[in-house]
């Protein structure tokens, strides 16, 4: 049986952000090819989950019942 991931791990990416992800500048080359490309990526992915997620909050999208969110 297959599952849908969570809508809380979108992320909205910039156009190289995305090329990059989907190996378009690396010339197709797997992220896990180049270790300094993997690690700016990832700490781009961790960033832009962030960013997500606080744009989605202060858009009403992502709400929590009851809470507060700060």
């Amino acid at each position: 049986m297959s599952t849908k991931v969570s809508d809380l791990t979108a992320v909205s990416g910039c156009m190289v952000c995305h090329a990059l992800w989907d190996r378009v500048q690396t010339g197709w080359k797997p992220l896990h090819s180049d270790p300094a490309l993997r690690a700016v990526m990832y700490q781009r992915v961790l960033a832009a989950t962030h960013e997500t997620q606080a744009m989605l909050v202060h858009d009403g999208i992502i709400t929590v019942k009851g809470a507060v969110i700060i």
